[in-house]
């Protein structure tokens, strides 16, 4: 659980919620049943085809009765690049109570605050432009092969080079999709049963998959989120106790404490500086997953490394993705030399992936290139400035406006938290309505009664936009009664006169 832990009242009220929903939903079964006929439950099952494969409680309740009737606020298609605004497909109505993506045409402009454009280079400068389409003409669209054939241009070379420099580390690889980075580079690290893994509770699922897909099936144990004592009390005991078994005092072969730089879906940065020390006394492997922090967290973008002033050279792995700071596809992992050597050699990633796209590793090397600043402009730091003001100018107003946020300053992803699913989807539908794109979590992708709103910033935003949206959001929060905190009064003064 996070620092947002919800009061006992809260927690009743959003389970008396959600059984007053499943109650109104069985009762509407049971007048299908008696005056309509036996429901058909083929549109709702998963696999309604290969009863083998069925889930032992049917699922088609869950899709007829509550997500079927919020689907809606899931899988909007758009109809634009990702910018500061975007242009949303609007659906038909759903009668069927099932997932619907079928558009009737229409489109919404928005202010997108739902993607991952950190830098905004969704809208690229027209030298990175120019550098992705030149490499269209001379590599075409896909490679065509794994890395380990013909897939590894001097594209990719090039880019892994500039990525070890950029992170300051010895070298780099790269793969072509984010979550298969971890996933497949997880097993590798380790392979045996006498490994020990220390995960954050809160880690990405690609590496809760990564620590389960080891052959060798290695000892995975969760650490409270983002909870530096917990996490020593288990060193201290796994140190001593040693391997188990009966008469078994075995030390670890290794042990391998796994945490993510910002954490997607509570916006929160890893006290790294406290997990280094940690590290430096009971000699443990480190492995940081910078997916949501390399490029835009710290003063030139390297990430939580730059942001808490620790030296990547105590960090062991250090893992990124393309996807979000530079708008492309793929990940990265940067160590050693020998551990990239390694790495290359044995990762299925690589032996069997298709190399990324060209293109795709043109943009993310020009992107980087600009970040540096080694294009001979001042467009990236002018980015990095402009997102660092837009993520703790927007975080700070909404907290002054009395919403309840949990992520940490300086984190692009800001999370606010809503709690009841109703509350949740009214919020979202008013939202669309009123032109801003968000992301909605709710259950089972988060605890039932921790349902919230992801914001997600990008330096494309304009002052305007975000005084925009807080506005529109104010009202929202009004009509759905999420402003938590409004008790604070003198917040709200102080938000209206930074607006004013």
């Amino acid at each position: 659980m996070t620092h947002c832990d919800p009061s006992p009242l809260t927690l009743f009220l959003t389970h008396t919620n959600l059984l007053i929903v499943f109650i109104l939903g069985k009762i509407s079964d049971l007048f299908h049943i008696l005056f309509i006929g036996p429901i058909d439950k083929t549109n709702y099952e998963r696999f309604p085809d290969e009863a083998s494969k069925k889930p032992l409680v049917d699922d088609d309740f869950f899709v007829r009765r509550i997500y079927g009737k919020c689907s809606d606020c899931f899988h909007r298609p758009i109809a634009s690049r990702p910018s500061s605004h975007i242009q949303v497909m609007m659906r038909n109505p759903n009668t069927e109570r099932v997932a619907n993506i079928d558009t009737n045409g229409k489109l919404k402009s928005c202010l997108n605050m739902a993607s991952y454009n950190y830098l905004g280079f969704s809208e690229s400068p027209s030298h990175v432009v120019d550098q992705v389409l030149e490499s269209f003409d001379k590599y075409g669209v896909a490679s065509g092969s794994a890395y380990s054939e013909y897939g590894y241009t001097p594209i990719h070379r090039e880019l892994e080079k500039r990525v070890a420099r950029f992170i300051g580390k010895e070298s780099a690889m790269v793969v072509s999709m984010g979550f298969a980075t971890n996933s497949t580079v997880i097993p590798l690290l380790a392979p045996t049963r006498d490994c020990l893994i220390l995960s954050d509770s809160l880690n990405h699922s690609s590496i809760v998959n990564g620590t389960r897909a080891s052959e060798g099936t290695p000892t995975v144990l969760r650490f409270r989120h983002n909870d530096m004592d917990h996490l020593e009390k288990l060193l201290r005991k796994n140190i001593i106790d040693g391997q188990p078994g009966p008469g078994n005092r075995k030390p670890w072969k290794k042990i391998i404490v796994i945490v993510e730089g910002i954490y997607s879906m509570e916006g929160e940065i890893v006290n790294l500086k406290r997990v280094v020390e940690l590290k430096k006394q009971y000699k443990f492997h480190l492995y940081v997953d910078e997916a949501h922090s390399c490029g835009a967290l710290g003063k030139t973008g390297r990430g939580v490394c730059e942001q808490q002033n620790v030296d990547p050279k105590d960090i062991d792995i250090l893992m990124g993705t393309f996807t979000k700071s530079f708008n492309s596809v793929g990940g990265y992992i940067s160590g050693d030399a020998e551990v990239i050597d390694y790495l290359k050699k044995s990762c299925f990633g690589l032996i069997y992936g298709t190399s990324i796209s060209i293109p795709c590793a043109q943009q993310a090397l020009s992107a980087l290139t600009c970040i540096m600043g080694e294009d001979n402009t001042s467009i990236g730091k002018e980015k990095l400035d402009q997102l660092s003001f837009n993520t703790n100018y927007f975080g700070d107003s909404l907290k002054k406006l009395g919403f309840e946020i949990i992520s940490d300053r300086d984190s692009p992803v800001i999370v606010m938290m809503i709690y009841h699913l109703t509350k949740l989807i009214a919020f979202s539908r008013i939202c669309l309505e009123r032109g801003i794109a968000i992301v909605i979590v709710g259950a089972p992708a988060c605890p039932t009664a921790l349902a919230r709103v992801r914001f997600c910033i990008s330096s494309a935003h304009t002052k305007k936009d975000l005084d925009d949206c807080l506005v529109e959001l104010e009202r929202i929060g009004n009509d759905t009664m999420t402003r938590y905190k409004m008790h604070d009064s003198h917040l709200i003064n102080e938000f209206v006169q930074i607006v004013l």
